[in-house]
């Protein structure tokens, strides 16, 4: 009641139990709801942010055009220890150590919900679609800076071709040039693919058929195996 009094004359400016800004006075129901779309932009930023970490076997989260996977336990470890900095982007101060709290909450819910926890959880949803239509058709992860195949996806191989742009190009350049050398072997990496920085594609390419894939692609320069051949 003292709340909704102080709405009605502007002394307070958020409403409800999730503290929403709002033009009236809401229930705690509608400021749920009205929340949610701001939570889930925050922790689908948190997901791509993950997801650009370094991993030394298997990425913690890899994706498609319209699903992403994760390891369960590493994300949920992770959520924790950024647990300050997910409720921070929400309330706005960064101040209140909220992990040992969010711990709990956790732990609590993935008792509640089951014995055993998952190894992998899988989730329908194109919030890695700008990302994966570079490559479309294939399970992805970032690597370093690079957007690559999942390593378990990739032979055993040394016949690797490397292949830059002599200069910045558009990304419906790169993916021209990716549906060509798909017609020649396969595509591990693209770095940089949105970005202005110069392009550099790794690929499994036979050495024989290189100086065909090289006449293909005039406008970018090849290597194979270390050795460049223009």
């Amino acid at each position: 009641m003292v709340e909704r009094a102080g709405f009605r004359f502007g002394i307070i400016k958020t409403t409800g139990i999730m503290q929403v800004k709002s033009q009236k006075a809401l229930t705690d129901k509608e400021s749920v709801a009205a929340s949610l779309p701001i939570i889930e932009r925050i922790w689908n930023d948190f997901l791509v942010d993950a997801a650009r970490q370094h991993y030394d076997v298997s990425p913690t989260i890899s994706f498609s055009s319209n699903w992403y996977r994760y390891r369960y336990k590493e994300l949920q470890e992770m959520a924790i220890q950024k647990g300050g900095l997910l409720y921070g982007r929400y309330c706005g101060t960064v101040l209140i150590d909220i992990r040992e709290i969010f711990d709990e909450v956790l732990r609590f819910f993935d008792c509640a919900e089951r014995f055993f926890s998952p190894e992998y959880v899988v989730v329908r949803s194109t919030l890695f679609s700008s990302f994966a239509s570079v490559m479309p058709g294939r399970e992805l992860c970032f690597q370093a800076d690079s957007l690559s195949i999942v390593p378990e996806a990739v032979p055993t191989s040394e016949t690797k071709a490397i292949v830059s742009a002599r200069e910045n190009v558009s990304l419906e350049t790169i993916k021209s040039c990716l549906t060509v050398i798909e017609n020649y072997g396969l595509v591990i990496s693209v770095s940089n693919p949105h970005s202005i920085a110069r392009c550099v594609i790794t690929a499994l390419v036979d050495e024989a058929r290189i100086k065909e894939l090289s006449e293909k692609l005039p406008h970018w320069k090849i290597a194979f195996m270390g050795d460049a051949k223009e």
